[in-house]
C-alpha cells in the first residue's frame, strides 16, 4: 500500500512541476486569432464610416472644381490619396518632405510623402540601389510613438528609426544592420 501510495505521489509531484509547453503554445495561438478578430471587427465597424467620408470628399473635389476652388480640390484630391492608402483623417506628420544628410562627400536625400512612401536620393538623382547592390524600391513609413517614425524596406522590414530631435532636424539611426546614426536636416529646395 506505501509502494502504491508513494508512486502515485511521485507522479502527481512530476505532473504538477513540469510546465505544459502545448498548452503554452495553444493560448499563443489563441491570443493571435483574438487580435485577427478584432481587426476585422473594427475594420467592418468603420468601413460604414470610410465609404460615407470618401463619398463626401468626392461631393466636395466637384463641388470645389466646379466653383474654382482650386487650393481646396488640391487637398480633398491629397485627402482622397491618403484615405485608398489607410492613413486619412489624421494630421499631416512633421517628418513629411525632405531631409537631407551628407557622407563621404556625397548628399543624400530621403523623401518621405503623406501617402507613407520614402525615396532615397544621391546627388540630385533617386537612387535605386544601395552600395550592397540592393533596391531601394517600395521603402514606407509608419509612426512609432512620440516624436518617432519607422522606416520600412520593402520586404515590411523595420530598417530606420527616425526621431525628431530639433527644429527641422531628426536622427536617422540604422535598426538592423551597423546601428550608424546621422543627423538630417530639413532640405531648403526641393530636388523633386
Amino acid at each position: 500500500m506505501k509502494r502504491i501510495v508513494f508512486s502515485t505521489v511521485l507522479w502527481v509531484v512530476a505532473a504538477v512541476s513540469t510546465p505544459a509547453q502545448d498548452g503554452d503554445k495553444r493560448y499563443a495561438k489563441d491570443l493571435e486569432k483574438l487580435k485577427a478578430e478584432y481587426r476585422v471587427e473594427v475594420e467592418e465597424a468603420l468601413d460604414p464610416v470610410k465609404k460615407r467620408y470618401k463619398h463626401n470628399l468626392e461631393t466636395l473635389l466637384k463641388r470645389s472644381t466646379f466653383d474654382n476652388d482650386l487650393d481646396t480640390a488640391v487637398k480633398v484630391r491629397q485627402e482622397l490619396k491618403r484615405l485608398r492608402n489607410g492613413n486619412a483623417g489624421q494630421p499631416e506628420s512633421p517628418f513629411v518632405g525632405q531631409w537631407e544628410y551628407k557622407q563621404s562627400g556625397n548628399t543624400y536625400r530621403r523623401i518621405v510623402r503623406d501617402d507613407g512612401s520614402v525615396e532615397l536620393w544621391k546627388n540630385g538623382k533617386e537612387w535605386m540601389k544601395n552600395e550592397r547592390d540592393l533596391w531601394w524600391d517600395g521603402f514606407t513609413w509608419i509612426p512609432a510613438g512620440d516624436g518617432k517614425i519607422e522606416i520600412l524596406n520593402g520586404k515590411g522590414e523595420k530598417y530606420l528609426l527616425w526621431t525628431l530631435s530639433g527644429k527641422d532636424e531628426v536622427t536617422q539611426r540604422e535598426i538592423n544592420r551597423t546601428g550608424d546614426v546621422w543627423k538630417l536636416k530639413r532640405a531648403s529646395s526641393a530636388w523633386k
